[in-house]
């Protein structure tokens, strides 16, 4: 039998934590197309592929994805 392992969410209150000690986060990168599970206003699904996101939201994010393609160059 087929498990969707694709529509999931971090439990509420590990969410806190985390948005309290890295946050405030204004992205969610993986949401389900019915944004159930999305904690932030501004949410990207799988169909809206975050990876080619650009320049909406964080720059904090735009920084981290910087830094990725500086290493994925090597």
């Amino acid at each position: 039998m087929y498990q969707d392992r694709d529509d999931w969410m971090v439990c509420p209150v590990r969410w806190a934590e985390l948005d309290q000690e890295f946050g405030p986060f204004t992205v969610d990168a993986c949401v389900a197309e019915s944004r159930a599970n999305a904690y932030c206003y501004l949410s990207w699904s799988k169909a809206e592929d975050a990876r080619v996101q650009r320049g909406r939201g964080s720059a904090a994010l735009d920084r981290v994805e910087a830094a990725a393609e500086k290493l994925l160059r090597y």
